[in-house]
């Protein structure tokens, strides 16, 4: 008998649990918050094996494709959406309300929404990022070879230091060995003294792969055949409770709903300062932000472009181009004066990607302004 193809070949591996790298502190008069620990938050079972406070775990990563074992995104979410935005610091595609253009919320009707790709993501000035609902997430998933059962266990950080320690392991075995999957490695948390820009120096713990390997026992390791086996998706569709507390995602959602604009959209305002990492003590120099402008909540519904007929504006629109000053703002502005689409403003300025637009968003909106009098 044949195999089916495209089928028989492909073995899932189930998910045993997570892994936390911190707890849940209840304060009398105060919301809940996450405190960093300077030890491995385990389940039950792999307690049993390692105790309840371990600081180190004997791990091995089941594949080689590191975009399956360590996905890396920034992810936003909402209480009552989970996740509604997915984003590399660049571009990103988020969950959008089909009747309002704005990031789908509570008020948002069953099945009205639709997600957008291709928007700017710029955590420097999206506004989800300023409240912490969107963070930068590593979700690691690795095999716990001395607790029993078959499967993965993952870990959830937002920690700039530990993404950056583990990348960089992962790329040296791949450099010298040819792979990672399949050999045995410890994962440790360990300190690091740190100096967060405008901050004092802070010890905090943060996770690395221990360096104490000889590599003429890996090399020997790496003859041997890896298992042939896909991990399952990283569990992303719901916020994780210990990198977002529910209390601040309802905190974040009111004040989007404290803020909520009336019908006729306005530039997205900038703002200033950058976000706690994965815990308050925790603060780190955060990478360079992206080259595009801030994520704005006022996009136009983009699903409706095709059965959409832009009238003819009754009046030359009175705005200053000099205030538009990104791409998010231009495609607000063109839909507030002109009623156009996004695709539609990219047409009519001549491009097939926001990526490849040359000019300032000012001299954009010229452009279009001017085929409109």
């Amino acid at each position: 008998m044949c195999p089916i193809a495209n089928l028989s070949d492909i073995v899932r591996m189930p998910r045993l649990g997570k892994i936390h790298l911190g707890v849940k502190v209840e304060a009398p008069g105060k919301n809940p918050y996450p405190r960093a620990t300077d030890y491995f938050v385990c389940p039950p079972e792999v307690q049993e094996v390692f105790g309840p406070k371990p600081k180190e775990l004997p791990i091995m990563f089941p594949v080689d494709t590191v975009e399956q074992f360590a996905q890396q995104w920034y992810r936003a979410y909402t209480r009552t959406q989970g996740l509604v935005c997915v984003g590399d610091g660049e571009v990103c595609r988020r969950k959008v309300d089909m009747d309002t253009g704005a990031l789908a919320s509570h008020v948002t009707i069953e099945g009205r929404w639709e997600w957008t790709e291709d928007l700017p993501c710029d955590p420097q000035e999206c506004p989800e990022y300023a409240t912490k609902s969107c963070r930068r997430v590593m979700n690691l998933q690795f095999l716990l070879p001395d607790v029993p059962g078959l499967g993965v266990w993952q870990i959830d950080t937002t920690s700039f230091y530990s993404i950056v320690n583990i990348n960089s392991m992962i790329k040296m075995l791949k450099g010298m060995l040819g792979r990672c999957s399949m050999i045995p490695l410890t994962l440790v948390l360990g300190p690091v003294e740190v100096s967060p820009a405008g901050l004092k120096k802070k010890t905090v713990f943060i996770m690395h792969i221990n360096k104490n390997i000889k590599l003429a026992d890996m090399a020997r390791l790496a003859q041997l055949p890896p298992a042939r086996a896909l991990i399952p998706e990283p569990e992303a569709e719901e916020p994780p409770e210990d990198l977002y507390p529910k209390e601040v995602l309802e905190a974040a959602e009111s004040t989007r709903k404290q803020k909520a604009k009336p019908a006729k959209a306005q530039p997205a305002p900038v703002i200033e300062g950058t976000a706690e990492d994965l815990f308050p003590e925790e603060a780190v120099a955060e990478p360079k932000p992206g080259k595009y402008g801030p994520v704005t909540t006022d996009m136009p519904d983009i699903a409706a472009e095709q059965a959409f007929t832009p009238p003819e504006p009754e009046a030359k629109p009175k705005r200053d181009p000099e205030s538009i000053k990104n791409i998010a703002q231009l495609y607000s502005v063109c839909f507030e004066d002109f009623k156009l689409q996004p695709k539609v403003v990219l047409k009519e300025l001549g491009y097939g990607s926001q990526t490849d637009i040359a000019e300032t968003p000012a001299e954009c909106y010229r452009k279009i302004a001017a085929v409109r009098e």
